[in-house]
């Protein structure tokens, strides 16, 4: 989950882009030893400013490649309001769509961004 609301631009300090600092991170946090395809991780992005919208499925990017490349299609909304709720809700309701599939699936990890993280586990 991702913030792209009109404060990730509005609070940046002189000389740092924000969006592309989130960008590096999770380009970063993506990169092995996490191991990304059919048989294994699955990687997901939630998006949210007034409303939360899914970028990628848990299923819709299998490579490391084809994450890096959503992250990086990644945009603030520079007067977007900060909906946290919303996107927990979605990225919950997409998780839970994979438990249900994946009976072995025994764990899902959220982590918020919006300059501080925030990390939900749900098993």
């Amino acid at each position: 989950m991702v913030d792209t609301s009109g404060s990730i631009k509005e609070f940046e300090p002189p000389g740092v882009d924000n969006v592309e600092l989130i960008k590096t991170y999770l380009r970063d946090l993506v990169k092995p030893p996490i191991e990304i395809g059919q048989y294994f991780d699955h990687v997901g992005m939630v998006a949210f400013e007034s409303t939360a919208r899914t970028l990628f499925d848990l299923d819709q990017r299998t490579t490391l490649d084809s994450v890096i490349k959503g992250i990086d299609t990644l945009l603030p909304y520079p007067n977007g309001e900060t909906n946290t709720p919303d996107a927990i809700n979605l990225a919950l309701q997409v998780g839970g769509q994979w438990s249900v599939c994946l009976p072995s699936m025994n764990a899902l990890r959220l982590r918020v961004f919006d300059m501080r993280v925030l990390e939900i586990n749900s098993f």
